[in-house]
């Protein structure tokens, strides 16, 4: 299925030359409006105001894929969560809509492209 433009359109400005945008997630529970697009370097989040800070204006954190170690998801039926172990120790997590459509093909695109790095479970 074709990335829709809207998705290209939000990513495209973080994109570095020739990266390439592999999926995306809504990750906009809890009155955010936050996006995930995985890529073949990194994990990126964009967030853009919502109703939590609608003046905060457009934030963006991006996670390169050789710092995650460990990958780990947490289903319900209203969200997955989905849980980085970082290299450095830290863990970031991003809750995402288990209804959205683009939520399990982005996780699985996630696993398949961290499992070809020496991912260490975490203690």
């Amino acid at each position: 299925m074709p990335m829709p433009r809207r998705y290209l359109t939000l990513f495209e400005p973080e994109l570095a030359p020739g990266e390439r945008l592999l999926a995306v997630a809504n990750a906009d529970l809890w009155f955010r409006y936050r996006r995930l697009g995985l890529t073949d370097r990194r994990l990126i989040a964009v967030e853009g105001g919502g109703l939590r800070r609608p003046w905060r204006g457009r934030t963006v954190h991006s996670i390169p894929l050789p710092e995650i170690v460990a990958v780990e998801t947490r289903g319900g039926r209203l969200q997955q969560t989905v849980i980085l172990h970082l290299r450095d120790g830290r863990i970031v997590g991003y809750a995402l809509p288990s209804f959205s459509g683009g939520t399990a093909p982005s996780l699985h695109a996630l696993r398949r492209v961290t499992a070809g790095q020496d991912i260490a479970r975490p203690r």
